[in-house]
């Protein structure tokens, strides 16, 4: 089933790229209907009554038969049998089973029919809001005054915000944003619609418990909206901080006009005044950033921080003609001098009209242990969508600002995920695990930006010297640590402020997937209409107001792709805080050592108390750990114990040891052992909350309010 699995996901998932990538119309309509044949097809599948049947009769002997050995009586399934069923077997055929009854295959014939229907229609939502936000006819222009014209797609209303010192501007701009595309109010209502109806008939109270529901760290959407209100009351001070920063740059720029009394921050006021404020913090031009991120000089510090990290080699050449969606795209072959090749990245980083609006990671074939007579393993391809929409000065070559080469790190880590995945089954694959823990090595990649020593290979002025293939370390001139100290202290200007969206986004997410959705059917269960969902939100954990009129979730894609786990980005920043800080990245990201197997350094463990425990001597590689511990197993281990096996590692040196060594024979997932779940709440990366778990948020909240 897996196999079978397979094939379908190679086909769909290389038609879901194409359809939002490809830079010929032609290939995205085809691509869009090949999604929707490949859909109804896949609707078929999950309705097949004699595999379903067969599964469950397999799961169900297998589970009687463990259940007789405990009892010490005669198993259904002979010796044989029983050892086809290795711990990841069992799990990927637990999924299986919940795939196929989440499209209805256990309900009455007309239920699973309108399930059918409801899964169909919400396969295409996410490509069409997120296409009606980068097509000119649908966002429309807003005549902002001053004789101009503003379209209104992201990129353009982003950079009116940033950069115009006319608040009327950004005000007329804001408001005339705030309701576009209007398209996407009938898309996100029926969308709401139709989740709320599709866990409905599959007895969820609401698609928010749907989507909590089996493997995820949550367990309950009761207990996300508590440690988010938690988060947002805990965060509200060192906001009010920053708010009172941008107010004062306000009120200088207010001087000597009429207006009285204090100085009100208006949701169109903000991002200007967080890049004056950003701004005031810097000695240096905006661009001076450029001349050290040349494309070519980032990928040969990319090559050469993959290798320190993980041992991983990659090599970078242009995508032969024809095999590309787009003029540009690059392909990344991996390869790890133990484990042979890993497999590849196409790279996407340069600028061109109608262009996928954020970046974004595709996966186009999934990771998996080929079956017997082939075996080896099938190796994985995705595409890596960022921009680099600056010039380098040197050389004239694209280059990556700092945030730009931020979110690059970011999708590089879900690259890495996925490259160093060794699971069974392609099920279970990389970045396919729970949906609140698959973010969380994108964050740990974006702390390697502010880090100097990580930076000093990232970011060197290589034009002198070609930045090849073959750059070393210290090859250029390196980006000086004054600059970078700038740029990290100007980021941590608004940090407060920027966790407060994301808790908005989090927040609007989970009720509008939640018990009471908006719509005319939430209405008659004292639902509310999105636009006041996204108002409630705004209060409560905002410091900036809602500005009435507006419907800002309108131009939120996330809401389509997320629905209902949105808030695992805040979980991730949580715990990518505190696995940087207890690992030892921290101390040293760039350790000779690192993937190295066992060395004689200290791994520090966080307890719940503030104390660290050294086992030096004892430990590993930090980064080995999180290979092993975090990567490798992709969605094979349930959350809860592959964080209590992160939490335990330090403890377990030698039997990580003994299970590296089996992975290099075998390639083989090893049985693992089953970690106390409690060990990463004893640990302090855990709480349990309102029927399930979330992260500790302190170590993140230290990391915003020292500047980091």
């Amino acid at each position: 089933m897996d196999a079978m699995s397979d094939q379908l996901c190679r086909a769909y998932d290389a038609a879901e790229c194409c359809r939002n990538v490809h830079s010929d119309p032609a290939w995205r309509t085809a691509a869009g209907q090949v999604c929707m044949q490949l859909g109804d097809y896949i609707s078929q599948i999950n309705h097949h009554e004699g595999m379903y049947r067969r599964l469950s009769e397999a799961l169900e002997a297998f589970e009687r038969s463990v259940a007789a050995l405990a009892r010490r009586e005669a198993p259904q399934l002979s010796p044989a049998q029983l050892s086809g069923w290795c711990e990841e077997t069992v799990l990927v055929a637990r999924k299986l089973k919940q795939d196929m009854e989440q499209a209805g295959i256990h309900l009455p014939p007309l239920q699973r029919a309108r399930v059918a229907e409801l899964m169909a229609a919400n396969g295409h939502f996410a490509a069409a809001f997120n296409s009606a936000l980068t097509d000119p006819r649908k966002v429309g222009r807003s005549t902002a005054g001053l004789g101009r014209s503003v379209p209104l797609d992201p990129a353009s209303v982003a950079a009116v915000m940033a950069g115009e010192p006319h608040e009327s501007v950004r005000k007329e701009v804001y408001m005339a944003a705030g309701s576009s595309p209007s398209c996407n109010r009938e898309l996100l209502d029926r969308m709401v619609g139709v989740r709320r109806d599709i866990a409905r008939l599959q007895g969820f109270p609401s698609y928010a418990a749907l989507r909590t529901s089996g493997s995820s760290l949550a367990a309950a959407p009761a207990a996300v909206v508590a440690f988010l209100e938690r988060l947002a009351a805990d965060v509200r001070p060192l906001a009010g901080q920053e708010l009172g920063v941008l107010a004062g740059l306000k009120a200088s720029d207010l001087r000597g006009s009429t207006a009285g009394g204090p100085t009100a921050v208006h949701a169109w006021d903000v991002e200007y005044y967080a890049a004056r404020a950003r701004r005031q913090l810097a000695t240096s031009p905006a661009s001076a950033v450029l001349r050290f991120t040349a494309l070519p000089s980032v990928l040969a510090g990319v090559r050469l921080l993959l290798r320190r990290l993980f041992r991983i080699d990659l090599a970078v050449e242009a995508a032969a003609p024809g095999e590309a969606w787009a003029p540009g795209v690059l392909r990344c072959t991996a390869s790890h001098p133990d484990l042979g090749p890993l497999g590849a990245v196409y790279l996407d980083l340069g600028d061109r009209p109608g262009k996928y609006p954020s970046a974004v990671t595709f996966p186009i074939t999934c990771g998996r242990q080929l079956p017997a007579p082939h075996g080896g393993r099938q190796l994985p391809v995705m595409a890596l969508l960022a921009s680099a929409s600056g010039t380098c000065p040197s050389s004239g070559q694209p280059a990556m600002t700092w945030r730009e080469l931020r979110v690059l790190l970011h999708e590089l880590g879900h690259c890495v995920h996925n490259l160093l995945s060794l699971t069974k089954y392609q099920h279970l694959w990389g970045t396919r695990c729970a949906q609140d823990l698959v973010e969380v090595p994108s964050h740990l990649f974006e702390y390697f930006v502010a880090d100097p020593r990580v930076m000093a290979l990232l970011a060197r002025d290589r034009s002198a010297c070609g930045a090849g293939a073959d750059s070393g370390p210290r090859d250029g001139e390196p980006m000086p640590e004054g600059l970078l100290r700038e740029l990290v202290e100007g980021r941590s200007a608004t940090a407060a402020l920027e966790l407060q969206q994301q808790l908005v986004l989090s927040l609007a997410d989970q009720w509008l997937f939640g018990e009471h959705p908006p719509g005319p059917a939430g209405a008659e269960s004292g639902g509310l209409p999105t636009s006041d969902v996204w108002q409630k939100a705004v209060g409560l954990a905002s410091s900036v107001a809602f500005v009435p009129g507006t419907s800002p979730e309108l131009r939120v894609g996330h809401l389509t792709i997320y629905g209902g786990a949105y808030y695992g980005y805040v979980y991730a920043r949580c715990l990518a805080a505190q696995l940087w800080r207890s690992t030892g990245l921290a101390d040293d990201p760039l350790d000779p050592a690192a993937g190295e197997g066992v060395r004689a350094v200290g791994w520090f463990l966080t307890t719940g108390a503030g104390r660290r425990r050294d086992v030096a001597g004892q430990g590993r590689a930090a980064c080995e750990i999180l290979r092993a511990q975090l990567l490798a197993p992709g969605g094979s281990v349930e959350p809860l114990q592959l964080l209590a096996g992160l939490a335990e590692a330090a403890d377990t040196p030698s039997e990580l040891e003994e299970r590296q060594r089996q992975r290099r024979r075998t390639l083989n997932p090893p049985q693992r052992t089953r970690h106390d779940p409690d060990a990463a709440v004893k640990a302090g990366l855990l709480q349990a909350l309102a029927g399930g778990y979330a992260p500790r948020p302190e170590r993140y909240l230290e990391t915003l309010k020292a500047g980091l």
